[in-house]
C-alpha cells in the first residue's frame, strides 16, 4: 500500500507543472505543510524524518491537497459548471440556452456521410486553400486570424518548429469544417496561434458542433500529444457558441479556463461613442501641441515596398518602448513574421499600417487590420524622443477618426494591460481557453488540478483590474518590474565574464564612498580660454569620429546592449534630466556610440556637491559636465578631446563657464584637463 502511494504522489507531482498553477497566497504554505506534518507526527507517536517532511513530493502533494479542496469549496469541481456552463459563463453571455443546447446535442451526432482527413503536409493544406477562404469569407464575424493569409505567413516563418496537424472535415466532396492545428512538443495548438488575439475553427454556418465532434475523434486517434490546448476563444466564436452542443460523450474531455480580458468599441449604430472620445480635452490639448511645432500629418501606407521600409524604423521605435516599460523586445522570427504578412495581405484593404508625421518626420505607427467592418488595433509603437508630446495618444484620435469614417461594426483594442487602452474603449470582452484531454487516469488528473487553480485565476484577474484602475499603484508595480529586470540583466551580465563578486564588491565601496564622502572635484574654465582650447582640439579631429547630442531613445540602446552602464530602471532619472534641459553628448566612431557625457546648467553656489579645484572669475552661469560613461573598451585619448572640444564650443557660444568634473576613474580626462590649462 505504501508503495503504490509514493508511486501516486512521484506520478502526481511529474505530470504537472507546479510553479505555473501555485498563485503567490500558496508560497506561505511552503513553510506550514512540513511543520504540520511533524505535529500530528508527534501527536501520533509517529517517528517522521525531517528530510520527508521537508521534500519536494510532500510539498507538493500537501499544496495541491489544499488547492484541490478549496477549489472544491470554491465550484471548482462543479460538473455542470465545466460541461454545461463552461468558464461561469451565462448561458444567456453565450446565445445558447441548455434546453436549446440539448435539442442541438441530439441533431449534432456526425452523420454516416461525415468523413474527417487528418492534414499533416502543408501543400495539402493550400490545396484546400479555395475551400478555406470560402468557408472563412461565408463567416460575417471572421477574424483576420483565421484567414489562409495569416496561416501562410505564420507557416513561413514558424513551420520549423511544429508538425501539422489539422482536422478538414468533409461531407461527401465536399469541404464543410477545417479545425487548424499544430502540434507543439507534447501539445497540440491553433495553427498560427502564437500571435493571434482571438481563434477559431472554419466551418459552415450551424455545422461547429459536428465538425468539432468529427476533428475531436480523430485526434483522439492520434499519438504522441498529451492534451490539446485551443487559446484566445471568444463567446460568441464558433466553437464558444456551440460548445454546450456538444454530444454527452464528449462533452467530459473539454475544460474551460479563463484567459484575458479584450477592450474594444462595439460600434454598430452607436456611432456616437466616437463623438465622445474625439472630444476628449486632454487629447485635444496633445493635437493642438504637436500642431503648432510643424505640419502635422496622418496617412496609411498603401504600397509593399514603402511598409518593408517603415517597418525597419517601427521594429527600432518599439523595441525602444518596450524595453522602457520592462517588457521584452520583439523577436526577430516576430519581425519577419510582420514582414511576411505585408507580402500575404493587401496594404490598401484589411492590412492598414499608419504612419504620424511630423515635418515629414514619423513620430508613431501602427499595424492593424480591416476585415468585416472591423478594425483590429495589433502593433502600435512611437518614438520615445517625442514623449512629452504624446504622439501615441495623438494616433489613437486619428485612428478613432478614421473609425468614424470607414468602420461599420467594431474598433478592438484586443488584450494588453496599456493604461491607454482603459480610456479609450467603452466595452471589455473576455477570452478563454479550451483545454481537451485524453480519455484515462493522466488526462483526469490534469483536469482535476486545473480546476483548483480557475478560482485563483478569477481572483488574479479581479486584482489586475483594480490595479489598473489605480495609477499610482500600476505605475509602482511597473517600477518595481523594471528595477528587477535591470538589476539581473546586470546580474547575468558579469555573471557571463566572471566579474559577478567583483562587480558587487565595487558596487557597495562606490555606495559608502558616496555616502562619506559626497564632494569630487571639478575644473572651471573661463569662456576664453576655452576658445584657445577648442581650436587646438577641433585642428586634430578626425573624420571618422563625431559628437552630437543624443536623446532618450539612444539611452535606451545603451541600456540594452551595455547593461553594466546603465539599466533601463536609471532611465526615468535620466528622461527627467532632459526635460529639464540636460544635455547628453555622445562621441561616436562610425556608427558606434564610445563615450557619453552629461551636461547641466547652474549656478557655481547651486553645486555644494563638487569642490572647485579654482575660484571663478564671476558668478557667471555655469555648463557643468558632471558625468561620463565609457561604452567602448575601445576608448582612445582623440575620443576625450573630441568631447570636450564639443562642449567647449557649446558653453563658449552660451557665455557660459565650463566646468568639469574630475573623477578618478578618468585619468584619461584629467590629463586632457591638465593640458587644456597649459
Amino acid at each position: 500500500m505504501f508503495s503504490f502511494s509514493s508511486s501516486f504522489i512521484r506520478f502526481a507531482c511529474s505530470s504537472f507543472n507546479p510553479p505555473q498553477l501555485l498563485p503567490p497566497a500558496v508560497i506561505g504554505l511552503y513553510g506550514v505543510i512540513p511543520a504540520s506534518l511533524q505535529a500530528w507526527g508527534v501527536a501520533l507517536s509517529l517517528p517522521i524524518p525531517t528530510s520527508i517532511c521537508r521534500s519536494r513530493v510532500t510539498i507538493y502533494s500537501g499544496l495541491y491537497l489544499w488547492m484541490a479542496i478549496t477549489g472544491f469549496l470554491l465550484g471548482g469541481f462543479s460538473r455542470s459548471t465545466w460541461y454545461k456552463n463552461p468558464g461561469h459563463v451565462s448561458s444567456a453571455t453565450m446565445g445558447v440556452s441548455l434546453m436549446d443546447a440539448t435539442i442541438q446535442a441530439e441533431a449534432a451526432t456526425p452523420a454516416a456521410t461525415l468523413r474527417c482527413e487528418l492534414i499533416t503536409e502543408f501543400s495539402r493544406l493550400e490545396q484546400l486553400s479555395v475551400d478555406w477562404q470560402r468557408l472563412w469569407c461565408a463567416n460575417p464575424d471572421a477574424e483576420i486570424f483565421q484567414s489562409f493569409a495569416w496561416v501562410r505567413a505564420w507557416w513561413r516563418c514558424y513551420g520549423d518548429i511544429g508538425e501539422l496537424c489539422s482536422p478538414a472535415v468533409f461531407e461527401g466532396e465536399q469541404v464543410i469544417g477545417i479545425v487548424p492545428l499544430v502540434k507543439d512538443g507534447d501539445q497540440i495548438v491553433f495553427l498560427g496561434g502564437k500571435y493571434a488575439d482571438y481563434c477559431d475553427i472554419l466551418c459552415q454556418s450551424g455545422r461547429a458542433a459536428e465538425v468539432f465532434e468529427a476533428a475531436l475523434e480523430n485526434l483522439l486517434q492520434l499519438p504522441g500529444w498529451k492534451e490539446c490546448v485551443l487559446r484566445n476563444l471568444k463567446v460568441d466564436g464558433q466553437i464558444f457558441r456551440e460548445l454546450v452542443a456538444s454530444p454527452k460523450r464528449s462533452r467530459h474531455l473539454l475544460q474551460v479556463v479563463p484567459c484575458e480580458d479584450c477592450h474594444t468599441i462595439v460600434l454598430g449604430e452607436n456611432h456616437d461613442v466616437l463623438v465622445s472620445l474625439l472630444g476628449k480635452g486632454h487629447t485635444k490639448r496633445r493635437l493642438n501641441k504637436l500642431r503648432k511645432a510643424g505640419v502635422l500629418t496622418f496617412r496609411h501606407i498603401e504600397t509593399r515596398t514603402e511598409a518593408q521600409a517603415q517597418l525597419s524604423e517601427f521594429f527600432r521605435h518599439q523595441m525602444r518602448r518596450f524595453a522602457l516599460v520592462g517588457k521584452a523586445s520583439p523577436s526577430p522570427k516576430f519581425c519577419t513574421f510582420l514582414r511576411n504578412l505585408v507580402d500575404e495581405l493587401d496594404p490598401a484593404k484589411e492590412l492598414r499600417f499608419g504612419v504620424l508625421e511630423l515635418n515629414d518626420r514619423p513620430l508613431a505607427w501602427h499595424f492593424s487590420f480591416h476585415v468585416n467592418g472591423k478594425l483590429l488595433f495589433y502593433q502600435q509603437t512611437f518614438d520615445v524622443d517625442v514623449w512629452d508630446y504624446s504622439p501615441g495618444e495623438v494616433l489613437i484620435h486619428e485612428l478613432l477618426r478614421y473609425a468614424q469614417e470607414n468602420v461599420t461594426r467594431e474598433f478592438d483594442f484586443t488584450h494588453g494591460d496599456e493604461p491607454f487602452k482603459d480610456r479609450f474603449t467603452t466595452n471589455t470582452r473576455e477570452s478563454y481557453s479550451l483545454y481537451i484531454e485524453r480519455t484515462g487516469f493522466r488526462g483526469e488528473l490534469r483536469r482535476v488540478l486545473r480546476a483548483s487553480v480557475i478560482p485563483w485565476l478569477r481572483f488574479r484577474r479581479r486584482l489586475q483590474r483594480l490595479a489598473k484602475r489605480q495609477d499610482e499603484t500600476f505605475h509602482r508595480f511597473r517600477a518595481i518590474r523594471l528595477w528587477a529586470s535591470g538589476v539581473l540583466a546586470r546580474i547575468r551580465y558579469h555573471r557571463q565574464r566572471g566579474t559577478l563578486l567583483t562587480w558587487g564588491g565595487n558596487s557597495v565601496m562606490r555606495r559608502l564612498r558616496s555616502l562619506r564622502f559626497n564632494r569630487r572635484e571639478i575644473a572651471l574654465f573661463p569662456p576664453s580660454s576655452v576658445n584657445e582650447g577648442a581650436t587646438g582640439v577641433a585642428a586634430a579631429a578626425n573624420s571618422s569620429f563625431g559628437v552630437r547630442k543624443g536623446g532618450l531613445g539612444d539611452l535606451v540602446d545603451i541600456a540594452l546592449r551595455h547593461p553594466e552602464i546603465v539599466v533601463l530602471s536609471e532611465l526615468a532619472r535620466y528622461r527627467q534630466r532632459l526635460k529639464r534641459g540636460d544635455q547628453v553628448y555622445l562621441v561616436q566612431q562610425g556608427e558606434e556610440v564610445v563615450l557619453a557625457g552629461w551636461t547641466t546648467t547652474c549656478r557655481p553656489n547651486d553645486t555644494p556637491r563638487f569642490r572647485a579645484v579654482q575660484k571663478a572669475a564671476s558668478d557667471a552661469p555655469l555648463m557643468l559636465l558632471d558625468e561620463c560613461w565609457t561604452v567602448s573598451k575601445a576608448l582612445e585619448t582623440v575620443h576625450y578631446r573630441q568631447l570636450l572640444c564639443a562642449v567647449s564650443n557649446d558653453a563658449r557660444k552660451r557665455h557660459l563657464v565650463l566646468g568639469v568634473c574630475c573623477p578618478d576613474e578618468f585619468p584619461t580626462l584629467r590629463s586632457e584637463l591638465t593640458c587644456s590649462e597649459v
